[in-house]
């Protein structure tokens, strides 16, 4: 039964090794070396979204586009929503402005070319703009129509965005006011 309610389900297309809390441990220099599990595991994603007839807004790194562009089709052809998660999972707040506008830039790109679509949205890898870091929101938006997901970066008492893909909504920035 229908209950008026809208939820966003974003999915973050990366593998277990490119999180940021494996950055000590595995070397990017190693990640052509590593078992890749991301194909398997968005094919079961989409099995079992087309299952429920649910859509999603798949937030995909460039490096894994570059490496299963036959996966990135997929997702859109089951259309879901294509985003940028940045082309190689590296944390804005550990670039220069000039080294984040090129990685959002080129995961663009890529995603735009192998999709056939225009990629508006964006989410920075491990929630990694903040008060410190806020010029990679206007970065951001200067490439992008939607940007960001930068919860938890600003203090309780300010209003945060957080946006899924082509649908945004603003929440208060209060302990369990983000849905999910």
């Amino acid at each position: 039964m229908p209950t008026g309610l809208t939820n966003a389900m974003t999915i973050d297309v990366e593998d277990y090794f490119q999180v940021s809390a494996f950055a000590p441990y595995i070397a990017r220099t190693e990640w052509d070396s590593r078992e890749c599990r991301v194909e398997r595991n968005i094919l079961t994603i989409l099995e079992l979204l087309a299952r429920h007839h649910t859509h999603a807004t798949f937030f995909t790194l460039g490096w894994i586009a570059e490496r299963y562009p036959q996966l990135v089709r997929q997702i859109v052809d089951n259309g879901h929503e294509l985003a940028s998660h940045g082309y190689g999972h590296q944390r804005a707040s550990d670039q220069s402005p000039q080294e984040f506008l090129s990685d959002i830039d080129s995961a663009k790109k890529l995603l735009e070319d192998l999709s056939g679509q225009r990629i508006l949205g964006y989410r920075a890898p491990s929630f990694s703009i903040g008060k410190g870091n806020l010029w990679a929101y206007d970065r951001a938006m200067s490439e992008l129509t939607v940007a960001m997901n930068i919860v938890p970066a600003l203090p309780a008492d300010k209003r945060q965005e957080r946006c899924f893909g082509d649908s945004a909504q603003a929440y208060a920035a209060s302990p369990g006011s983000f849905p999910g």
